[in-house]
């Protein structure tokens, strides 16, 4: 019986991530600005914009807003995008790589108060064409997991 309290108390703890924040007082509204992109990888900011839009209304219950109007104006870069060669099979064939991408985010509200500040958060996955994953896949992947770390990160402590 100790050894089901137990498990049921793990499984409960989950990856990490909440599901809902307590947010702020007097912030009801969110806009994202479109991220810079700092690398050399096209439309990077772009993705990781949509991203983090679906995390925010995904994890919390603050609406979308225009810029001007927002309580909470969160602005940023993607600042790293690098692809490494973890393991070569035969005569310098790549057997499996892996995609590392790191952003700089900025929650502030509208007075310019900043909430969270977060420098060259990364995210990384691993990815072998000879099973059949390619880069977008985990480009995907990383853009997704980032954009949950960003969310957690900025509104764990409120």
């Amino acid at each position: 019986m100790r050894r089901m309290a137990v498990l049921v108390a793990l499984l409960s703890l989950g990856c990490g991530y909440r599901t809902n924040f307590t947010m702020p007082e007097g912030i009801k509204t969110y806009a994202v600005k479109v991220f810079k992109n700092d690398t050399l990888y096209q439309n990077a900011d772009f993705e990781f914009t949509q991203e983090l839009f679906r995390e925010m209304n995904a994890k919390t219950p603050l609406k979308v807003a225009e810029s001007a109007d927002a309580d909470l104006i969160i602005s940023g870069s993607v600042a790293t995008y690098q692809r490494r060669v973890l393991r070569e099979a035969w005569e310098d064939q790549v057997a499996e790589y892996q995609l590392v991408i790191g952003v700089n985010v900025k929650f502030e509200k509208k007075d310019g108060t900043v909430l969270y500040e977060g420098k060259n958060i990364q995210r990384a996955a691993n990815y072998s064409i000879t099973r059949g994953r390619t880069e977008r896949w985990a480009r995907d992947q990383v853009m997704s997991e980032l954009a949950r770390k960003v969310v957690s990160l900025a509104f764990e402590r409120w």
